[in-house]
């Protein structure tokens, strides 16, 4: 009895999981299934006979005079368990299972090995071999059922190793995007709805059809949220010196380039004004009455005209700087370049106390030691206008 008990032991651990629990059926065609068995054999129609459609799963209960008694799954209000020919239906395979044949790969060979060890064993009846057999097959048993549990694991983590490759090879593009399109609102709360539906561009052109590729799309709802942590950090990380750059010119808010989108002037702008301790924000494509970025610090606002040109800036830039001043009631406004000032902007720039500065000069900047050198600059121009 103990010997039994050991053979079928094992073999239990050996079958697939789905084996083991009732077996799912579907009908071949659309048919008729009653709940009572003499209906089905005379084809009658009654209250209790229904329709079934072969998109329908059927779980097995028993069998009654060569019929099947199978009952819905999931299960329908109302809806009995109903009697089938077996002509009539066939057994359902779960698509994972008919994608996935080598789950079984490694339980089939260990079944095999074992099975082979216990017809030796049998031809040795009465010594220690026999034992020995019943020995390897638990131990083969219980590596199957070891390498049926994990394999599951390991395809998942093979998804997220593709996944994270892809990450890190576009972390420099993912780092940018995000700069591009994460704003600041009046409030300080950053808008991300433009960056969400990039990261769910990224991921279904780049990530998941990677997955398709190597037969892991399954996996995808399984991972996609650690995918997400990840991109994030990613895109969060500042630009390394020396970083590979695309073979493309790619502008980027965090590096100036004469090049350079003018948009990502304005961000690289507030970054440089946010590296001195500012609550800066750019406004964006929209803009806001002349002002490209607006700052505070101190119960003080700062707000900046950007231009990035290739030639020097005139009054057009100063008259904007000192309109978006008035507008956003701000205490000081600057006109910032990457190039130099033509001599009638400077002059309209000190007569309206609007800052000329090149971007370099903004992590140094303070607004309140410049008003002090604003007014020794007026008080020497008024007395040279007297004299």
């Amino acid at each position: 009895m103990n010997r039994r008990l050991a053979v079928l032991l094992p073999l239990l651990l050996l079958t697939p999981v789905g084996s083991r629990a009732d077996a799912l059926f579907q009908s071949t065609r659309p048919i008729t299934a009653c709940a009572d068995a003499r209906w089905v054999v005379r084809v009658q129609t009654d209250s209790q006979c229904f329709a079934v459609t072969p998109d329908q799963r059927w779980q097995r209960i028993s069998t009654r005079n060569g019929l099947l008694l199978l009952r819905r799954t999931p299960a329908v209000a109302g809806e009995p368990p109903l009697y089938f020919r077996r002509a009539d239906v066939t057994r359902s395979i779960p698509p994972a299972a008919a994608a996935e044949p080598a789950a079984r790969l490694p339980i089939t060979r260990a079944f095999r090995q074992a099975a082979a060890v216990l017809r030796r064993s049998r031809a040795h009846e009465g010594s220690d071999v026999g034992g020995l057999g019943l020995l390897f097959l638990l131990l083969a048993a219980g590596t199957a059922a070891g390498a049926r549990a994990a394999y599951p694991r390991m395809k998942r983590n093979r998804a997220l190793r593709i996944a994270r490759a892809e990450i890190a090879a576009q972390q420099q593009a993912l780092r940018i995007r995000r700069l591009q399109l994460v704003t600041v609102d009046h409030y300080g709360t950053e808008e991300l709805d433009r960056w969400s539906k990039e990261k769910e561009k990224f991921c279904r052109t780049r990530i998941v059809k990677r997955l398709d590729s190597k037969g892991l799309s399954s996996q995808w709802p399984l991972i996609s949220k650690k995918v997400d942590a990840q991109i994030e950090r990613s895109a969060a990380k500042t630009a390394i010196t020396g970083e590979r750059r695309p073979k493309q010119f790619q502008s980027d808010p965090q590096v100036f380039h004469p090049n350079m989108d003018p948009l990502d002037y304005e961000r690289h702008c507030a970054l440089l004004l946010r590296r001195s301790g500012w609550d800066a924000r750019a406004t964006g494509a929209s803009g806001d009455q002349g002002t490209d970025v607006i700052a505070h610090r101190n119960g003080k606002y700062f707000v900046l005209q950007c231009k990035l040109y290739n030639h020097p800036v005139g009054n057009n830039a100063v008259q904007q700087a000192s309109a978006a001043r008035l507008h956003q009631r701000a205490d000081w406004a600057a006109v910032v370049s990457n190039a130099n000032f033509t001599t009638s902007a400077r002059q309209l720039a000190e007569t309206n106390s609007i800052y000329l500065l090149h971007h370099e000069q903004l992590q140094a900047f303070d607004p309140v030691w410049q008003d002090q050198d604003y007014t020794c600059i007026r008080q020497r121009s008024s007395r040279k206008a007297g004299a």
